[in-house]
């Protein structure tokens, strides 16, 4: 019985991975890529930090950003290094991948999760 178990798992994963490499839809391999236009959320997260944001999506990449009702709850050191930290966003390939300026940890997370919001809303 054990081994009647163990092939039926196994023959499960290999099920499973061959579809994975056949090519699932993007929703099961990663998110599909955003449609071109300016997106904008009036985003809040779990500590009740707010942000209006909207983005720029250019060929399914982020081109822009931008603040339409101001800063929200970004708190950084000077408006200068939160300039500086959004032009990093939009010319990185992965702006999840940006580190987060010393002393704006919580406002980096917070803009990086409202780009996700404006992102998720274009695709």
């Amino acid at each position: 019985m054990a081994n009647t178990a163990r092939r039926a798992a196994k023959t499960l994963l290999l099920i499973l991975v061959l579809a994975l490499a056949a090519g699932l839809p993007a929703g099961a391999q990663g998110a599909a890529k955003p449609k071109d236009g300016v997106w904008t959320v009036d985003y809040t997260d779990s500590y009740q930090q707010s942000l209006t944001l909207s983005v720029t999506v250019k060929k399914g990449a982020l081109a822009g950003i931008a603040f339409p009702k101001g800063y929200g709850s970004l708190s950084f050191p000077d408006e200068k290094s939160l300039l500086d930290y959004v032009a990093l966003l939009v010319k990185s390939p992965s702006y999840q991948d940006v580190d987060a300026v010393s002393g704006a940890s919580d406002a980096c997370i917070l803009l990086k999760e409202a780009i996700e919001a404006a992102l998720k809303k274009a695709r």
